[in-house]
């Protein structure tokens, strides 16, 4: 992983977080409703910016991304924060 997001700079590998136009935008907390969905529209946003047109992928840590996922007792249903 940390070859793939950072490169390696011996080697003269540039990651995916340092290579040339790399856009990076401060996350807010999403521990609070709605502010992960959020910050993933403004990441869009910015992308179709630059000209960069879907499909897009988004990679979290495991703690990220289960936080995303809240149960609601009264449904069958899993909700995306």
């Amino acid at each position: 992983d940390e070859l793939i997001f950072s490169g390696h700079e011996e080697l003269k590998i540039t990651g995916l977080l340092n290579m040339p136009g790399a856009h990076h935008i401060e996350g807010s907390n999403w521990k609070e409703f709605g502010a992960s969905f959020q910050d993933l529209l403004r990441a869009v946003n910015i992308l179709k910016q630059s000209q960069h047109h879907s499909p897009y992928a988004v990679a979290l840590s495991t703690d990220a991304y289960y936080s995303l996922i809240k149960g609601d007792r009264n449904t069958p249903f899993l909700m995306w924060m």
